[in-house]
């Protein structure tokens, strides 16, 4: 690293103290830089007119979340993170508190004004909001980060199902939930 930047490995020791606090410094610029798409869309989404459907709104946020995190900047960032984390602890923690957390955080304020204007209706918008993060950019971001190739149609159509479920809940339509004492119907299993 000293190398790339031109200067010594002392200057660059001088500055960060270790490499705890060089990979610390790295963490935060890359966190900051994953946040900040995160921010972008849920800002412009509670800006945006309520006219526009709950689902669009989470699909554009969706959109900038797998654009940016499967991204391979974030990937490699991704990789390293995981590789170091058993030799840097206390980066881990701050990785989670400074990156996940305040991804969660985001999104919850963002589902708090959707339950506001009655487009959503959850009772804990933290934990919402951590499922949302999960079932819409964890699959193909781990699948990223393992380096299997990311198709751009997939992803699109995975993330859009995946919000579809979020807003359906597991159960779906109450119409649709059986009693057991009931045959329920034969349901259509997708293809593998």
């Amino acid at each position: 690293m000293a190398e790339a930047a031109r200067v010594s490995k002392p200057t660059v020791y001088s500055r960060y103290g270790d490499k705890r606090g060089l990979f610390a410094a790295v963490l935060r610029r890359e966190i900051a830089r994953w946040l900040a798409p995160l921010s972008a869309a849920a800002e412009t989404q509670l800006s945006s007119a309520s006219d526009i459907p709950v689902e669009q709104r989470l699909v554009e946020i969706g959109r900038e979340m797998l654009a940016f995190t499967c991204g391979p900047d974030a990937v490699a960032f991704s990789r390293m993170m995981t590789s170091q984390a058993i030799n840097f602890p206390d980066v881990a923690k701050l990785g989670k508190e400074e990156g996940w957390l305040k991804a969660v955080a985001t999104t919850a304020r963002f589902f708090d004004h959707l339950v506001a204007q009655g487009a959503l209706d959850v009772d804990d918008t933290t934990i919402a909001a951590e499922v949302f993060l999960d079932v819409v950019v964890g699959h193909t971001h781990r699948m990223a980060t393992f380096g299997t190739p990311m198709e751009l149609k997939g992803a699109e159509k995975r993330m859009r199902a995946a919000i579809k479920l979020f807003l359906a809940g597991a159960i779906g339509p109450a119409d649709r939930v059986q009693s057991t004492a009931k045959k329920a119907p034969q349901r259509r299993r997708p293809t593998r």
